[in-house]
């Protein structure tokens, strides 16, 4: 295995890095203020509490630590206290994955059991039964499926019963997974297409999701992560070298604004991605930096520098891109961040000034009196209607994500919180 590297290194100086610094300091004061009733970890407290832990560690300041546990304590019991989903990102493994890591990074005692001394075990076994005892279909990824539960598993290691969840993920994937001669894949089906419509006209039976996010790249990411902290599973190397095979081999033609589609399917209609962490060549490159890495697979390493290289230099107002506000998940922050992570494990020059553009247009996206700390997000309520800004605090489109990317790129303190992202 080679390791990545250990040490991380600020990509800001001067009035740029001040710039990012106060509105650090005013996403701080923001998020501070204000009471959640959402736990989870993409939108609510418990992506909350990252942003105070990365801030303690940077601050050194006990008053961050302590707003950091607190909002984690309240991540806790809003969980407790009401149903939720089953999903990484907006449900109850999110927020065991945030105390895992929380706790850990400041040194912290998890939340106690419930008084039978085996709170540990409980909820190992309420993740085995999720991960075991779902009909999963086509809802194999980070966000919603399979692999978000296997995130949550590897948080918790080395516990035996997050070993036997990770394992466990595993048998899953390599059940559904589709074994032809160009590789290993997963496919989407139909009915968890029918709120895209336009998708379904071109892929009526159904297709294969290529982002970070949902698809293909995230089972990547997972596997990858899973050897790298030892799982070494039955089918873990042939179905992480099969799926990284089979990805390569769906390229875009050269000359296309990004490497790889959406989605794929056979036929004409394929549409070049998006540029962000979710959907689209940065995300993709990173994890298979990552995979090269843990692998020693040099092919894999000249691919994804090449990919990376090939997304850096997409313009910035590239409208293909889409890149409409500055959240994590697919905005400017996000684009920020990864291309960051990209330039620490390389050095490349081109890929710390993508994430220095990407951060600039970041902090120009800001409006003061709006939002958090003069952040919004662009939603909307289905495909086919209008985008509207909407206050957001969270990881994934809001403001604390946005302030960790800028801890990031500030600080010398790496940022293992991107763990949730498949990025390390």
């Amino acid at each position: 295995m080679t390791p990545m590297p250990r040490t991380w290194r600020p990509i800001v100086d001067g009035s740029l890095r001040q710039a990012a610094a106060e509105v650090i300091e005013d996403i701080a004061n923001a998020l501070g203020e204000r009471a959640l009733d959402d736990p989870s970890l993409s939108h609510g407290s418990a992506g909350v509490a990252l942003f105070f832990t990365y801030r303690a560690l940077a601050s050194r300041d006990p008053v961050d630590r302590e707003l950091a546990l607190e909002v984690l304590d309240r991540a806790i019991e809003a969980a407790s206290g009401t149903a939720q989903s089953g999903e990484l990102f907006g449900g109850w493994p999110g927020v065991a994955w945030a105390i895992e890591h929380v706790t850990a990074i400041l040194d912290a005692p998890a939340e106690p059991d419930d008084g039978d001394g085996d709170g540990d075990g409980d909820l190992d076994r309420a993740l085995h039964e999720r991960i075991t005892q779902t009909r999963w279909g086509g809802r194999f990824g980070l966000a919603t499926g399979l692999v978000g539960l296997g995130v949550c598993a590897l948080a918790r290691l080395p516990r035996p019963g997050a070993r036997a969840c990770v394992s466990a993920v595993i048998d899953e994937l390599d059940a559904l997974a589709e074994r032809r001669e160009g590789g290993v894949a997963w496919f989407t089906p139909a009915d968890d297409l029918r709120e895209l419509p336009l998708v379904l006209e071109l892929a009526p039976r159904g297709c294969h999701d290529l982002t970070t996010a949902h698809g293909m790249p995230g089972v990547i990411g997972f596997l990858t992560c899973a050897l790298a902290q030892g799982v070494d599973h039955l089918h873990g190397h042939e179905l992480l070298a099969g799926a990284v095979r089979w990805l390569l081999d769906r390229q875009m033609p050269a000359g296309s604004p990004s490497v790889f589609s959406r989605w794929y399917f056979e036929g004409p209609g394929r549409i070049p991605a998006r540029a962000a962490w979710c959907s689209g060549d940065p995300g993709i490159a990173a994890i298979l930096l990552h995979a090269a890495r843990v692998t020693a697979n040099h092919a894999w390493e000249r691919d994804a520098f090449a990919i990376a290289h090939h997304a850096a230099r997409r313009p910035l107002g590239d409208a293909s891109a889409r890149v409409h506000d500055a959240g994590i998940c697919h905005g400017t922050a996000g684009l920020a961040h990864v291309f960051n992570r990209l330039y620490q494990h390389t050095h490349s020059e081109e890929l710390r000034e993508a994430s220095r553009a990407w951060l600039r247009r970041t902090l120009d996206m800001r409006r003061a009196g709006s939002g958090v700390a003069g952040f919004t997000a662009l939603v909307s309520e289905a495909w086919n209607r209008p985008k509207y800004p909407r206050d957001d605090a969270g990881v994934l489109s809001g403001a604390a994500g946005i302030g960790l990317a800028l801890l990031a790129a500030t600080t010398g303190i790496a940022p293992a919180w991107d763990r949730m992202l498949l990025l390390s």
